[in-house]
């Protein structure tokens, strides 16, 4: 059995192959590294990815369950978009339900949605808390879940700090990660 992946695509690699200079993932595109302000030719497989962005830290779950469904459904969804862009033609609402489906996940695994995601997240607890629907018990199994995705313990608090945060006005605690 083979490594698990740890470099996990923002942006499909066979997505991104159709703006390389052959229109295939063998072929090279130009990057921009806003953040390092670097330009540079790179192949698909090696751009828009970040270190276990999709990883699950679950106990008795696969840590790339997440990794792997993308992957899986990707590749059914690379048939087809190949097809149509063969082709020229939109063959089915099949097949039109299957772009759109490409285009709505490509959309939602992006780091916009995570946030928005995470923002939802943040108000959902913060409702819970202050509508007192979390136990000290459900509160503790969150915070194991961020100390196993390695989140600082100093920057989870625990659930007296977290409700008196609430109670005391002081807004609402730090956000889970996701």
């Amino acid at each position: 059995m083979g490594s698990a992946p740890r470099q996990h695509h923002i942006l499909p690699a066979m997505y991104l192959a159709g703006f390389t200079d052959t229109g295939t993932q063998g072929g090279t595109l130009q990057v921009l590294d806003y953040f390092r302000g670097v330009r540079y030719r790179a192949k698909p497989t090696r751009v828009a990815r970040e270190h276990d962005y999709y990883r699950v830290y679950e106990p008795r779950e696969d840590p790339n369950v997440v990794e792997n469904d993308l992957s899986r459904l990707e590749g059914e969804l690379a048939l087809v978009l190949c097809r149509v862009v063969d082709t020229g033609i939109i063959r089915s609402g099949e097949e039109l339900g299957n772009l759109l489906s490409l285009v709505a996940l490509i959309h939602a695994r992006g780091p916009r949605a995570r946030h928005q995601l995470s923002e939802s997240i943040k108000r959902t607890m913060r409702d819970a808390l202050e509508g007192d629907q979390v136990t000290p018990q459900q509160w503790d199994a969150l915070v194991a879940t961020e100390l196993r995705a390695r989140v600082d313990p100093e920057a989870v608090p625990c659930f007296e700090e977290a409700r008196s945060r609430l109670d005391g006005g002081h807004g609402s605690p730090k956000p889970l990660k996701c």
